[in-house]
C-alpha cells in the first residue's frame, strides 16, 4: 500500500490509469472491509482530482464501475469522499446514473445520520448534504417532507412509484435517534430550499402540517430546525409566504413564549413589516412586561426588546399612543435604575427616537444623558452591533436637537427706485450718472477700522471706479454723436416711450384775410347811443372821467 501511495504522489498522465486500476483491486468489494479499503477509496478520489479535463474523459467508464461496486461496500469516509469527487467532476455520470446515485445517497444519509450518529461530524455531514443537492439538482424538498411524514406517522400518505426507494428508511424505534434523524432531515430541507431554483414547487401546506405534528415530540433541536426552515422559506420565497402567514404565526405561538419564539417573530416583523400582522400582539407583550407580579427589566430582556423595537419601527403608526407611552416610561425607568445599557435596549431607544407620532414624546433628553454619562465596557466598544446602535442614537439626537432656522420672507424691491438711486444705465443710449452720489456711496461705505487693508474691498472699489470712468466716456461720446447728427434715427436698442398725441397744427394762409372792423363793447355802445334830455357831448363825458 505504501508503494501505491508513492505512485499517487508521483502521478503522471502516462501511468495514471495503471495506478488507478491497481488501487481498484485493493478497494474492491471482493476484499473484506478494512482500513486499507477505506484508504484505497480516498486515493482514488485524489487521483481524479489531480487529472485534467482531457484525461478525465477516459475515466468515465471506470468511475461508473466503481459506483456500481460501491453499493456492495460498507459505507465509510473514503466512499463518501469518492462519490463527492465524482459528482463534482463528472456531470454526465449524474444524468446517466440517476437511480444508482439516489440509492447511494440514501445509504449515506441512513449511515451517517441514523446508524452512526455518535461518530458523524460536521465535515461528513456537509459532504453528504452536498452530494444530495448535486444528485437531486436542488429539486427534492418535497421528497424530504414525504420521508419525514413516513418516519413520524409510520405509514405512507403519498403513493410512491414502483421501485422508488429514494429516501425511504426503516422504522425508527429509538426516540433519541428518531429526533436527531428528523432534525438532520429538516436541516437538509432548509439547505435545499435556499439553493433551489425558481421553478421548484414548494408545498407550504405540507410543511406546516408536518411542523405541527412534530410539536408532540417536544424536542428543542427539532423546534430550532423548524424555525430555521421558516426563515429559509421567507427569504427564498419572499412575499409568497404571506398567504400562509396566519398559519405560520399560529404554529410559532403554539411553542410558548421562549426566546426562540421571540426571535422568529422579530425576524418576521423585520422581513414583512406590517404585513406580518405582529403589531396585534404588541398589547399582549406589553401586558407581560408591565405585569407587577413578574416584573421584567427591559435592559436585561434582550429578545423582548428586539421584538418591541421591530414592531415600533415597522408598525408604530398602527399602535395606540397610550400603549407606546407606557412602554417608553418603562424603558426610561429601567435605563435610569439599572445604570447600564445593552445593545437591545439601545435599539428600542432608537426606535422611539425615530418614531414620528404626535401623541408620544421624544426621549431625547434621556438619550443624550446616556450618551454622555454612561460608561461602556470594552466588550461593548468592540461589539459591532452595539457601536452601530450607539452611532445611530447620536445621529438621531443631533438631528432632533438641531436649532431651527426661521426662513426670511421675500422682500419686494422697487427696481426703478434702485436703478435711479444708484445711477444704473437705463438703456444703452441713455446714461444717467450722478457723480456726487457715487462718490458719497464709495467714500461713505468705508469704515475707519482698517478696511483699506482688505484686498477684496480694494478690488471692488477699483472696479467701481473703472466702471464709473467708462460710463462717463460713454456719455460724452453719446452727447457728441447727438450734436453732429440730430436728425439721424437710432435704430439699435431704442427704448420707445409713450407720449400724448398732440393736435394737428393748422397751416397759416399766406394771404392775410381782411381785417375785421373793431367795434366797441356793448357797454360803450350803450353810453354812445344813450341820448337823454341832457345830451352830453363826447368832450363832456370824457371830462367826467378826467376831471381837472
Amino acid at each position: 500500500m505504501e508503494k501505491l501511495i508513492e505512485a499517487v504522489e508521483e502521478l503522471t498522465p502516462s501511468n495514471c490509469m495503471d495506478t488507478f486500476d491497481k488501487i481498484v483491486n485493493q478497494s474492491s468489494s471482493k476484499n473484506p472491509f478494512s482500513s486499507k479499503v477505506n484508504l484505497g477509496w480516498i486515493l482514488l478520489a485524489k487521483i481524479l482530482r489531480n487529472l485534467n479535463e482531457e484525461t478525465l474523459k477516459g475515466f468515465t467508464q471506470r468511475v461508473q464501475k466503481r459506483l456500481s461496486d460501491l453499493v456492495k461496500v460498507r459505507v465509510c469516509d473514503g466512499t463518501i469522499i469518492f462519490v463527492h469527487t465524482v459528482v463534482n467532476l463528472f456531470p454526465t455520470v449524474i444524468n446517466n446514473n440517476q437511480k444508482l446515485l439516489k440509492c447511494i445517497t440514501t445509504l449515506f444519509i441512513e449511515n451517517a445520520f441514523l446508524i452512526n450518529q455518535e461518530t458523524c461530524n460536521d465535515y461528513i455531514a456537509d459532504l453528504i448534504s452536498e452530494i444530495f443537492l448535486l444528485v437531486t439538482k436542488f429539486s427534492a424538498p418535497n421528497s424530504l417532507l414525504i420521508s419525514i411524514t413516513e418516519i413520524v406517522d409510520g405509514d405512507v400518505h403519498y403513493t410512491r412509484d414502483v421501485g422508488d426507494e429514494f429516501l425511504k428508511f426503516p422504522p425508527i424505534l429509538n426516540e433519541g435517534k428518531r429526533n436527531f434523524f428528523i432534525a438532520q432531515l429538516l436541516k437538509l430541507y432548509a439547505l435545499n430550499v435556499m439553493k433551489s431554483n425558481s421553478m421548484v414547487e414548494i408545498n407550504f401546506n405540507l410543511f406546516i402540517k408536518i411542523a405541527d405534528s412534530l410539536k408532540r415530540f417536544e424536542d428543542n433541536d427539532i423546534k430550532k430546525e423548524i424555525f430555521d426552515c421558516l426563515k429559509c422559506l421567507s427569504i427564498r420565497c419572499g412575499h409568497l409566504v404571506l398567504p400562509y402567514i396566519s398559519d405560520i404565526l399560529n404554529l410559532v405561538s403554539s411553542y410558548g413564549n421562549d426566546p426562540d419564539v421571540l426571535e422568529i417573530n422579530t425576524f418576521f416583523c423585520d422581513t414583512f413589516g406590517t404585513a406580518s400582522t405582529l403589531y396585534r400582539i404588541f398589547h399582549f407583550t406589553l401586558t407581560k412586561v408591565l405585569d407587577s407580579k413578574n416584573e421584567v427589566n427591559l435592559v436585561d430582556d434582550v429578545h423582548t426588546c428586539r421584538l418591541l423595537a421591530s414592531i415600533i419601527k415597522t408598525s408604530g403608526y398602527l399602535l395606540t399612543p397610550v400603549n407606546i407611552s407606557q412602554l417608553l416610561k418603562k424603558l426610561l425607568l429601567d435605563l435610569v435604575k439599572s445604570r447600564k445599557v445593552s445593545t437591545e435596549s439601545l435599539l428600542l431607544l432608537n426606535a422611539f427616537l425615530s418614531l414620528n407620532h404626535e401623541g408620544v414624546p421624544v426621549p431625547v433628553n434621556v438619550a443624550q444623558k446616556i450618551l454622555w454619562e454612561k460608561k461602556f465596557d470594552n466588550k461593548q466598544r468592540v461589539d459591532f452591533e452595539f457601536k452601530t446602535a450607539l452611532e445611530n442614537c447620536r445621529t438621531l439626537c443631533s438631528v432632533i436637537t438641531r436649532p431651527k432656522i426661521v426662513g426670511v420672507g421675500a422682500v419686494k424691491i422697487d427696481v426703478n427706485q434702485v436703478c435711479n438711486s444708484n445711477g444704473i444705465i437705463n438703456n444703452d443710449l441713455e446714461v444717467k450718472i450722478e457723480p456726487e452720489e457715487i462718490d458719497r456711496d464709495v467714500n461713505g461705505g468705508i469704515d475707519d477700522g482698517g478696511v483699506d487693508d482688505d484686498d477684496e474691498y480694494l478690488a471692488m472699489k477699483r472696479q467701481w471706479e473703472e466702471n464709473t470712468a467708462i460710463l462717463k466716456l460713454k456719455r460724452k461720446a453719446l452727447d457728441k454723436a447727438s450734436t453732429q447728427n440730430e436728425s439721424k434715427e437710432v435704430t439699435k436698442r431704442v427704448r420707445f416711450e409713450e407720449k400724448e398725441t398732440e393736435p394737428p397744427k393748422v397751416e397759416k394762409n399766406k394771404k392775410e384775410s381782411k381785417k375785421k372792423v373793431v367795434r366797441p363793447k356793448s357797454a360803450f355802445m350803450t353810453v354812445i347811443n344813450n341820448k337823454d334830455e341832457t345830451a352830453k357831448s363826447i368832450d363832456e363825458m370824457l371830462a367826467d372821467f378826467c376831471p381837472e
